[in-house]
């Protein structure tokens, strides 16, 4: 009998397993911007003159031997990473510290003593934020609910400090952890300000978090230490707070195989780090007895070195200014290419890390077409560029965000005379009116109109191909429609057409039981479809009535919205700067009204096994409610279709799909904080949707944003009947204040 067998297979880590998918590409021009790890101009690995010179004066040491550090390590490393983080001159009496590995050790041993000291009932992490986050609570505290505050204006690439502490004010409990990145935000790049850190120290003060500090990039973000680690002697010399700093010397040495690390617990009282230490000790012992100790020496010896020291501040400054200038060469090829989007945020995020914004899909062309590797989240990691490949990754970036075309009208006309069915393009199309004149059919990712002359050739035809990771040969069938196409292997045909139909008589009639006022949970169930397969009948002739009716709050927040678009809105949310477009959230037909109501949000996650469910939350929802679902981005799988909605119905999606989620994704809450369109929703926000686009209004700030809505289209009416009267669009808008009243405040 074997022990192991059924046990389940583990995710492999999306950033080792890119690079060793770079290590086996063996494209001539490959770019890695996935890991975490300095590199020089050479893209090659550069160790630290200062650490070189450590290595000479340790080796020379007739004393060196390899016992074991004590059991909280070396102690010229802890007093010199006390000074390096809370200064020189700062009593350190209120620090209890003690070494570990590298910076994921110091994480992981903060969780452990946490979880099992002070126990707290939830943990805060920001959305986004590194993986291992996530990854190290899941194992030392499976009972911690695990809470994401936001954090990331994907819009305007920048904190979204409103959102973030309005989330925390309004969620957090006493005796919470919260994990805060000291600076170098990874994945984003995008990093409080002192006002801002000021701000979210005392709300750890009035609501009694305990923060942890992931302190990963201290000098190497900006060159200069003192300001890097400025956040963590703000909660330090107030006095007031507890908290911790996991101290890594992976990136700020380029020590990453000698994992050397530090975590720091700062207490309130001095007799507390008694008691404090032996418990960390306690814990530490049982699980690596003793810290490595040759990367331990070197950071020692640097930091006790005043020559050493020096240097090491000048290879700091030498690796913060080479990403600097990477971030600018890469900035002004893109802009050189007028590459679509908002760029700017490279010039001004923090360290090695930014988002670019792209889609997985497009990350995965990116990698595909062009050899240039990113993280799956568009993450960034700028010490992969170099001055040899900035206009690589630009023209990669160009041709991903703005399409490169292999398809136009004329070859359109030369397909219908030859009686050619249809296209068929894992890439982009242009002068598509021309094949819409002509009703031939053409099937991409989309419409450009950048040629593919003197950028693509054909090198080959009538052999397999992949198109988006389906691979099809030769004589396979292709059905294509407005959900998108699906390709059959010629030797499966019939079966596939068989099932279609028995599958597509089931669904019919499914349809027509929920229309007549059976519930979604039941109509969905596995043990019905069989039955309602059979017939199309359905079984209650009856209109449905929803039991669940909007609240009288609700229903006065729509009426306010009641003669809005979601321009005006829009330019609302601006002007108090609160972000609420969701990007790339539109509608799916052409549907010409405009939906407002309180959210009923719903988050999805991975099928289990046995798989969970997916549409019975339908039945919870009130008279009025707008469904707002967070799929996690997927684009493999669809979670709403036409057994959940009516003809004619307001559907907004970042797009249209075939595959069913039943079997791939279940419903993993509901009512909870999700993200949407790049933007966070709350449950019973205010959601507005039209023509244009889904804006959200956080609920309590709607009354505010539907008043200046309201303003702005009253001016935008006047404008407009000024103009019909002769006036000017410059001097309609100044006599009524238009530039002033959507000016942000």
């Amino acid at each position: 009998m074997s022990h192991l067998s059924d046990i389940p297979p583990a995710q492999p880590d999306a950033a080792f397993s890119l690079i060793a998918s770079f290590k086996a590409d063996t494209a001539e021009h490959k770019v890695n911007l996935c890991p975490g790890f300095y590199r020089d101009d050479k893209a090659e690995p550069w160790i630290l003159p200062s650490v070189a010179q450590a290595k000479e004066q340790i080796h020379a040491d007739p004393s060196l031997n390899h016992e074991h550090l004590p059991l909280t390590g070396h102690p010229e490393l802890l007093l010199g990473s006390q000074k390096l983080v809370f200064g020189k001159t700062r009593d350190l009496k209120r620090v209890a510290s003690i070494q570990t590995v590298s910076g994921t050790g110091a994480n992981h041993m903060a969780a452990l003593f946490l979880a099992t000291h002070l126990k707290p009932k939830r943990v805060w992490i920001s959305n986004p934020s590194w993986i291992n986050h996530t990854e190290i609570w899941r194992l030392v505290g499976p009972d911690v609910e695990q809470r994401f505050y936001p954090y990331y204006d994907t819009v305007h690439h920048r904190v979204d400090i409103e959102a973030m502490t309005r989330t925390l004010r309004k969620e957090a409990c006493e005796g919470d952890v919260i994990i805060l990145h000291a600076c170098a935000h990874n994945p984003t790049g995008a990093d409080l300000t002192r006002q801002q850190w000021e701000t979210v120290a005392e709300i750890c003060k009035e609501s009694g978090l305990f923060a942890v500090f992931d302190m990963a990039y201290q000098g190497f973000a900006s060159g200069d230490l003192d300001q890097d680690a400025s956040a963590i002697t703000h909660f330090f010399d107030r006095s007031d707070l507890e908290f911790a700093v996991a101290q890594s010397f992976s990136k700020n040495f380029g020590l990453y195989g000698e994992r050397v690390g530090v975590l720091h617990m700062v207490v309130l009282e001095t007799d507390t780090v008694a008691k404090v230490t032996p418990l960390l000790t306690q814990l530490s012992r049982a699980e690596i007895t003793s810290c490595p100790s040759y990367g331990a020496r070197i950071v020692a010896k640097i930091l006790s070195s005043p020559i050493l020291l020096d240097q090491w501040q000048q290879d700091l400054v030498t690796m913060s200014e080479r990403m600097k200038s990477m971030r600018k060469a890469l900035y002004q090829g893109l802009q050189r290419r007028s590459v679509r989007g908002s760029w700017e945020h490279l010039l001004t995020d923090i360290g090695m890390f930014s988002m670019t914004g792209l889609t997985r899909d497009q990350v995965d062309e990116l990698r595909t077409n062009h050899h240039i590797y990113l993280l799956p989240s568009g993450r960034l990691s700028v010490t992969g560029l170099t001055s040899n490949n900035t206009d690589v990754v630009a023209e990669g970036f160009l041709a991903v965000l703005e399409g490169i075309s292999s398809w136009g009208d004329i070859i359109a006309n030369a397909a219908k005379v030859k009686q050619i069915r249809g296209f068929i393009i894992d890439g982009m199309s242009r002068d598509i009116d021309g094949s819409r004149d002509i009703g031939y059919p053409v099937f991409g990712r989309g419409v450009t109109m950048i040629s593919a002359r003197n950028r693509l050739v054909q090198i080959s035809s009538g052999v397999q191909v992949e198109i988006r990771g389906v691979e099809v040969d030769e004589n396979d069938y292709v059905i294509a429609d407005n959900c998108g196409a699906v390709f059959i292997p010629a030797d499966r045909i019939e079966e596939v057409l068989e099932l279609g139909e028995r599958i597509d008589l089931r669904q019919n009639g499914m349809v027509q039981e929920v229309r007549s006022g059976r519930s979604v949970a039941e109509i969905m169930h596995d043990k019905q479809f069989e039955a309602i397969g059979h017939s199309a009948t359905p079984n209650r002739p009856h209109k449905p009535q929803n039991p669940k009716e909007a609240t009288p709050d609700d229903q006065e927040l729509v009426r306010l919205f009641a003669n809005s678009d979601t321009p005006g809105v829009s330019d609302a949310l601006d002007k108090l700067g609160i972000p609420g477009q969701a990007v790339d959230i539109m509608p799916l037909t052409n549907y010409n009204k405009t939906t407002v109501g309180p959210a009923f949000t719903v988050r999805y996650a991975p099928a289990s096994n046995p798989p969970g469910s997916v549409g019975d939350f339908i039945d919870d929802v009130a008279v009025g409610d707008v469904v707002v679902i967070d799929n996690g981005g997927r684009t493999d799988c669809t979670v709403w279709g036409d057994i959940m909605t009516h003809d004619n119905y307001p559907i907004f999606s970042s797009g249209r799909w075939m595959r069913t989620g039943k079997d791939r994704v279940q419903v993993e809450c509901v009512n909870e904080s999700i993200g949407v369109g790049k933007v966070r929703v709350s449950p019973r926000d205010i959601v507005v949707a039209d023509a244009n686009g889904v804006v959200i209004v956080p609920r309590d700030r709607a009354r505010e944003v539907a008043a200046i809505a309201s303003r702005i289209e009253e001016s935008e009416q006047g404008i407009r009947e000024m103009i019909r009267k002769g006036s000017t669009i410059a001097e309609a808008r100044e006599k009524l204040g238009y530039h002033t009243l959507q000016r942000k405040e």
